[in-house]
């Protein structure tokens, strides 16, 4: 899903100077940036299936025996899950596995926002959903919900973290906490349709597991071809390429405009991504991690020091400045997107959009330097 368009198409031969000619990409820099990412992105998507596993089981247990403490458990679990895998967004928006045009699961597993009422009850409408469908939906099975996430429309999600999410909180409907709802509904003496809601969450776990374990394993050393290796093997301005669009467009496209811009322009909890469980501000700072991760883990710090010292020093400062932005937001966020334009929420988080916005320029003009063409959103 693509709200914000504004472009910025960076071009060059490989490498820039001052002077606009090519400077050489140093490669005994950026080879092992290249190899590191590799081993980062399998051992990032490797803590995902680890995180996901323990979800699934702890859904599995709450659906069991749903009580306060297997609720509590489950919603943890979720946001273990949670975490690790928003770390991992810096490693789309090239075309790698999670995001191939055939084989990937990204729609899958993080499609939103999401109409919930295409899941299962809502306020005002208590028989909505799969859930309530029993004559369109007799069974629910992974092969239906499969086939009905954006079946009819993008928000009709059916899958992924954020329909296991209301199915753990339900609607969040004040600004104040997030969703309340029982765990009643998943006991069969008090819930006509527990038992399908039950299996449907169960379901969920387990294709969550299955969809992360496809990424990981596409990128495992030990298999045959994985991704990471066919990185390492292309031109080193081609891989370098996908690393900084990665980078970019998570912090410009996705994290400055669709994660918080849409959200405060429209003044709309609903465009809030975690909304239901109140997690949002959390998410972010785990994607700014995943960003860190990239870019002083795998040595990318040193690359870019190495062709523009000065503009090194800017792109660090800038990643510093936008996790402590991010973490000056108060919680919830849903409460900043309801506040009236000028409250210090507000404030804070423009303060936060306009330095992931800068954090993207400077990475994107560090790929600039080195003769990169990005597209940028």
């Amino acid at each position: 899903m693509k709200i914000l368009g504004i472009i910025f198409l960076l071009t060059g031969s490989l490498g820039f100077t001052g002077n606009g000619k090519a400077a050489a990409i140093p490669e005994s820099l950026a080879k092992p940036v290249v190899e590191a990412y590799a081993k980062l992105v399998f051992s990032s998507y490797n803590e995902t299936v680890v995180e996901s596993q323990s979800l699934a089981a702890a859904l599995d247990s709450y659906v069991t025996k749903p009580s306060e403490e297997t609720k509590k458990a489950a919603q943890d679990a979720w946001k273990k899950a949670r975490t690790a895998y928003s770390a991992t967004e810096p490693y789309r928006y090239y075309g790698g596995p999670i995001d191939d045009p055939k084989t990937g699961v990204e729609g899958l597993v993080n499609a939103w926002p999401i109409d919930e009422a295409y899941i299962d009850y809502v306020s005002g409408n208590p028989n909505a959903g799969i859930v309530n469908n029993e004559k369109d939906y007799p069974k629910i099975t992974k092969e239906i919900l499969l086939s009905a996430n954006a079946n009819g429309g993008e928000r009709n999600v059916s899958t992924g973290f954020h329909a296991i999410e209301f199915l753990l909180w339900g609607q969040d409907l004040s600004l104040q906490s997030a969703g309340t709802r029982p765990f009643t509904d998943y006991v069969v003496t008090q819930s006509k349709v527990a038992g399908r809601r039950g299996s449907y969450l169960k379901l969920l776990g387990t294709l969550l597991v299955e969809h992360l374990t496809r990424i990981r394993d596409a990128w495992d050393p030990s298999k045959a071809n994985p991704y990471g290796k066919l990185l390492a093997g292309e031109p080193l301005d081609e891989s370098l390429r996908k690393i900084f669009t990665g980078l970019t467009n998570l912090s410009i496209d996705e994290m400055s405009g669709e994660r918080m811009t849409v959200a405060l322009e429209k003044s709309d909890q609903e465009n809030e991504q975690d909304c239901f469980s109140d997690y949002t501000l959390s998410d972010l700072q785990s994607n700014e991690r995943g960003i860190h991760r990239v870019y002083f883990d795998t040595g990318l710090v040193k690359l870019i020091a190495a062709v523009d010292g000065k503009l090194g020093v800017k792109v660090t400062s800038a990643l510093k400045r936008v996790l402590s932005d991010l973490a000056a937001i108060p919680a919830p966020f849903d409460n900043v997107i309801a506040s009236e334009k000028g409250s210090t929420g507000r404030k804070l988080a423009q303060k936060a959009i306009n330095d992931l916005q800068l954090q993207g320029k400077l990475l994107a003009q560090a790929g600039k330097k080195m003769g990169l063409i990005l597209n940028v959103q």
